[in-house]
């Protein structure tokens, strides 16, 4: 606990604010003598011994504690209690209101209000005030009279016992009428009736109302405070102006106080004056001991699972006994039991006891423990991350498949197609043929199913692409890849020709050594070694065809055709690459290597490196990147079209 210490004038200086370990020096105003306190627990502040104390002093001194703490103060009455002169609602109840915050403090007082009941009264009478209040106060405070003589409300009569028919349209009759009410609904509440201070020293204008008021409070046995006798302020002109207050013109009238009077005298002594009625006295009983009877439990037994915990909740009899406080046992290692809490540690058997302090009445729950079963977490669903999608003959793109709830147990799933122009593994969705199929995905539990509709395209050539122009060249015939498309014997290639029947192409490389291409007419030939090696012949149809090479072995389609063994296969400079139109007529098409567009030929961009021939004049050799897509602007609208699918 952290000690702090206060310090300040005694003026100020409030034991009941003070919090346990605390202490506070306190120093008079005139003698300058300082006091040291402490605070030992709520409530008890004790003065400490100082020097001074020791040369002659007092001694420690007990400070008590608010009187006021956990009571209900209500006040009724007129602008003297609901402090008009300073702000409507404050008046006598909001110093004792911030002094002792911990009682509750309420001003139901109306400026302006009489204690009879009158004919459309502007303001609520005072009699109506404390019938209409409906809370259990500890203490009443009311005023009133004032206003009942300025409305020209009759005095009335004083009746001669209690329980009487009263006028309370009368002076006389509303006040006996609101201390019956008073008595007879509050009777143990501490009750005060104030008299306000002289308004001027002839104050025989209202003196008149309230010797009627002090009459009918002897009567009725009840307390007042008559501030014409101790007020301590005479309405001198210069008082008048600084401590009254008409809050319409903001001038002194001698009636209505000012924060200053209502702090300085009316509080504390409305304050003193409840104290000496009683209002901080509480009778000190010390409690009768409950004896405990017996206890039980809310479970006689428990099943439960190693790593399970559960609640048990134990009842101390009779539930008024004075100590409630238990104990709880466990009979083995198999569990471990906190204020009432059962955990199971291992499988076998155990016993919880519950046992009074008070008595060691016990109770006693069995409990099992087996071994423990996992959760298993059902399948709700399953969704796929597309529903749609289109791909090219050869792309792959993969689905992702995700189960639901995230915590299922099982997350198998299994994937299938409806149509074998898409294979699937796993998720991954591969293009074979141009058409339409559904993949769709199925869970393991449930059998649930999430779809996506897949559009296999054939492979386009992106005109956005950077590409190449396409100009007539007169060559014999041959057309002709550079080696980085179709490599030597030992790599692995694939390539893809749109093949037109009846139109001849011839597309490979050649050098003065090595020659390697492919040939067509109405057949299919593959050639691959020396310049004079030959053609390969396999059966031809139109499609589009993926030929693949593997060492000295070519396969087109479903058919394979094993090639001349040309050793380590690798063409030299130069080398030029070209195409033919139908049965060798020479109006062609080859690469001049100049990245233009053309309105009937494109090159999609891989590097190759081709070269020029026209007639018997050398090669013109240009190398450039590019992906084959030839469109021939010759009456047969053949297409060649070649792509690296795989190089291994």
């Amino acid at each position: 606990m952290a000690i702090q210490m206060r310090r300040g004038q005694s003026v100020d200086f409030d034991p009941s604010k003070m919090l346990p370990g605390e202490w506070a020096v306190s120093i008079d105003n005139e003698s300058q003598k300082q006091m040291v306190y402490m605070c030992f627990a709520p409530g008890v502040v004790k003065r400490m011994a100082t020097l001074e104390d020791f040369s002659g002093g007092s001694g420690s001194t007990n400070v008590e504690t608010s009187p006021y703490k956990g009571k209900t103060i209500v006040a009724f009455g007129d602008s003297i209690i609901a402090g008009w002169g300073w702000k409507e609602g404050t008046g006598i109840v909001q110093p004792l209101k911030e002094k002792y915050p911990d009682g509750t403090w309420i001003n139901n007082a109306e400026s302006g209000a009489n204690i009879a009941i009158s004919n459309n009264p502007a303001h609520t009478p005072i009699i109506s005030q404390i019938r209409s209040y409906t809370g259990q106060p500890d203490a009443i405070i009311f005023d009133g009279g004032v206003n009942d003589l300025n409305n020209s409300i009759p005095i009335g009569s004083i009746e001669s016992g209690y329980d009487a028919s009263y006028n309370t349209g009368t002076f006389c009759g509303a006040m006996e009428s609101a201390l019956q009410y008073i008595m007879d609904t509050y009777p143990l509440a501490v009750k005060l009736y104030i008299i306000p201070h002289s308004f001027a020293k002839d104050n025989s204008y209202v003196d008149s109302i309230y010797s009627k008021a002090i009459e009918i409070c002897d009567k009725w046995n009840m307390p007042y405070l008559d501030m014409r006798k101790c007020s301590q302020i005479a309405m001198t002109s210069k008082n008048k102006s600084k401590y009254t207050r008409n809050a319409n013109t903001g001038v002194g009238d001698g009636v209505h106080p000012t924060e200053t009077w209502y702090r300085k005298f009316y509080a504390p002594l409305v304050d003193q004056r409840l104290r000496d009625l009683g209002i901080g006295y509480t009778e000190s009983v010390a409690p009768a001991t409950v004896p405990v009877t017996g206890v039980t439990l809310d479970k006689s037994t428990l099943s439960m699972q190693v790593g399970d915990s559960q609640k048990l909740t134990s009842t101390v009899r009779p539930s008024n006994a004075t100590n409630q406080s238990v104990k709880w046992l466990a009979s083995n290692d198999n569990i471990t039991v906190s204020n009432g809490t059962v955990t199971a540690k291992s499988t076998g058997r155990a016993v919880v006891t519950v046992q009074t302090d008070d008595g060691g009445y016990t109770a006693t729950c069995d409990v099992t423990i087996q071994k423990k079963v996992p959760e298993i977490v059902p399948v709700t669903g399953v969704e796929l991350n597309k529903s749609q999608m289109t791909l090219e003959v050869d792309s792959s793109v993969t689905l992702i498949a995700t189960v639901k709830p995230s915590n299922a147990t099982n997350q198998s799933v299994k994937w299938s197609t409806s149509n074998s122009n898409v294979t699937v593994s796993n998720g991954e969705v591969t293009g074979k043929a141009v058409g339409t199929s559904v993949v769709t995905v199925t869970t393991d539990d449930g059998g649930y199913t999430a779809q996506c509709t897949v559009n296999v395209a054939e492979n386009t050539v992106n005109p956005s692409e950077s590409h190449t122009k396409l100009e007539s060249l007169s060559v014999d015939g041959n057309c002709y890849f550079d080696t980085e498309i179709l490599p030597d014997q030992n790599t692995n290639t694939e390539a893809k020709l749109y093949i037109k029947s009846g139109t001849t192409y011839i597309c490979g490389a050649r050098d003065d050594k090595y020659k390697y291409g492919y040939t067509v007419t109405d057949n299919f030939y593959a050639i691959r070694g020396t310049v004079s090696s030959a053609a390969k012949n396999t059966a031809f149809w139109e499609d589009v065809w993926t030929i693949k090479q593997n060492g000295a072995t070519t396969t087109f389609g479903n058919n394979s055709v094993t090639l001349d063994n040309a050793g380590n296969f690798a063409l030299t400079s130069p080398f030029y690459i070209g195409c033919m139109s139908k049965n060798g007529e020479a109006a062609g098409a080859g690469f001049l290597g100049t990245t233009l567009t053309s309105d009937s030929m494109d090159v999609q961009i891989l590097r190759i490196c081709g070269s020029r021939a026209s007639g018997s004049a050398a090669p013109k050799r240009s190398c450039f990147v590019a992906k084959v897509m030839v469109a021939l602007s010759t009456p047969s609208r053949a297409w060649i079209r070649s792509s690296i699918l795989e190089a291994q």
